[in-house]
């Protein structure tokens, strides 16, 4: 477990600006850049209205904190580690939680160990059984929750559909697509889809099969999605209403 610590300055009322800062973890470096309208005095304003917009097809949504888990893997900390401070943060402050979770990488060992096998890379897909145990002794999955939450186990949190096959990312590598990096819709015949194989029938089967998962490992069936990656195209929107 790798804990950073940040330094900040809080200062009086500006314009507009941004913030820059690099992320760091072994080779992987990246800068990232957050811009502002401005920073107000805390004592001067009062929020009047406070309005949620997502990518189109979405609904709107009450302030919670997302969290996205593509995979079981130890270099990101989508790991019960990881989780442990983030479901801990999320508790302690009272910030309702959801959990988008990709079933194929996060739940089925046997297909983490394949990916991995493939790529000749060891990412933590071994510990994917004692995380699934690990969710059951520690969280309660609900659809909804108030704060502060009472609750038998250490956590309440929502878990959400992020597909099975997560698209558009190195995770996307499987057998049936000959292992295409970042692979959308079309590339591969995946044993979970119908045979309806347009774009709509895939999507839809491809969330069918990650909520299949859920139930059966965990006896929650979700009711929210969010998308992989930004790989979607005009029949997203659908797909997610059928499934």
């Amino acid at each position: 477990m790798h804990v950073v610590r940040n330094q900040w300055t809080v200062q009086q009322a500006s314009r507009a600006g941004s913030l820059r800062y690099r992320i760091e973890w072994g080779h992987f470096s990246r800068e990232v850049e957050v811009c502002l309208d401005g920073c107000v005095a805390a004592g001067e304003s009062v929020v009047s209205d406070v309005a949620i917009r997502r990518y189109p097809g979405a609904c709107r949504s009450a302030f919670a904190w997302r969290g996205d888990m593509d995979l079981y893997d130890d270099s990101t900390l989508q790991t019960v580690e990881g989780l442990e401070v983030a479901f801990g943060l999320a508790a302690r402050y009272r910030v309702p939680q959801t959990m988008y979770l990709s079933t194929r990488l996060s739940l089925d060992d046997g297909a983490a160990r394949q990916w991995a096998e493939h790529y000749g890379i060891d990412r933590g897909g071994g510990r994917i059984p004692d995380f699934i145990e690990w969710v059951r002794e520690n969280v309660e999955l609900r659809h909804a929750c108030s704060y502060p939450f009472q609750s038998a186990r250490r956590f309440v949190v929502e878990l959400g559909n992020h597909g099975h096959l997560h698209y558009g990312t190195d995770t996307s590598g499987a057998p049936e697509n000959g292992w295409q990096l970042k692979a959308r819709m079309g590339a591969g015949s995946y044993p979970w889809l119908t045979d309806d194989r347009s774009s709509l029938g895939e999507q839809r089967d491809n969330a069918l099969e990650a909520r299949r998962w859920m139930e059966r490992l965990f006896g929650f069936s979700p009711r929210s999605w969010a998308m992989p990656d930004r790989t979607n195209d005009r029949h997203t929107a659908a797909a997610m209403e059928a499934a």
